[in-house]
């Protein structure tokens, strides 16, 4: 079980403290398949192969490369169940929250890991939000420039510069090293209130911060 912790009006799943850094590594994907950077990583073994989609960092390729798994052009899209986050992300925020959150934010690129959440909180609680955060501008890791979810769930465009802010002040309010999508969802439910699932390793997005 990932802990929650919380931030103001803000409680912070923290699914980048799984084993591999993801939500995804609670369902893990098949080998030759599409995924994102993370959900690769989540997966990653000697001699699987994936096709990777969204904007993958140096340490993301690098992560695959020594562990062994390699890339290809293209492949079938990863479309885990839901219901099957549900049954374990999902049954871990039931046990732990204990009143309604007004709604459950995450990165777009997660959104069977959101969809899931939504399940198993909508049992007890109906009318829980969905708030999934796509990219305004540039493509940033788990963060695509639009997303298939159901209707119904809210699109949140962040442009990368504010994806930076919320990373940079993550870190220094919370001492987290966070993603850009885990730190924007973090502070948007800090705003906001409710979960936010925050998922992806920081260490990984090194690179993408602006030279000095």
């Amino acid at each position: 079980m990932t802990p929650i912790l919380r931030w103001g009006n803000a409680l912070l799943k923290l699914e980048l403290f799984r084993p591999r850094g993801s939500s995804a590594d609670r369902v893990p994907a098949p080998s030759g398949v599409e995924l994102t950077g993370n959900q690769a990583l989540s997966s990653a073994r000697h001699g699987a192969t994936f096709a990777l989609r969204g904007a993958v960092t140096y340490e993301m390729h690098a992560a695959l490369r020594m562990w062994g798994a390699a890339v290809v052009k293209r492949a079938t899209p990863w479309a885990p169940d839901p219901s099957l986050f549900a049954r374990t992300l999902g049954a871990e925020l039931l046990e732990q929250l204990s009143e309604a959150p007004p709604l459950v934010v995450c990165p777009a690129a997660d959104g069977a890991v959101l969809l899931g959440a939504l399940q198993a909180l909508r049992q007890r609680w109906p009318r829980v939000r969905g708030v999934a955060l796509i990219t305004a501008d540039i493509e940033l890791p788990d963060l695509p420039r639009s997303s298939d979810l159901p209707a119904e769930i809210d699109r949140l465009p962040v442009a990368r510069e504010d994806a930076a802010r919320a990373r940079a002040r993550v870190g220094r309010e919370l001492g987290l090293l966070a993603s850009h999508a885990g730190a924007a969802a973090a502070v948007f439910a800090h705003g906001q209130g409710g979960v936010a699932i925050v998922s992806g390793p920081g260490e990984r997005e090194f690179s993408l911060e602006a030279a000095p």
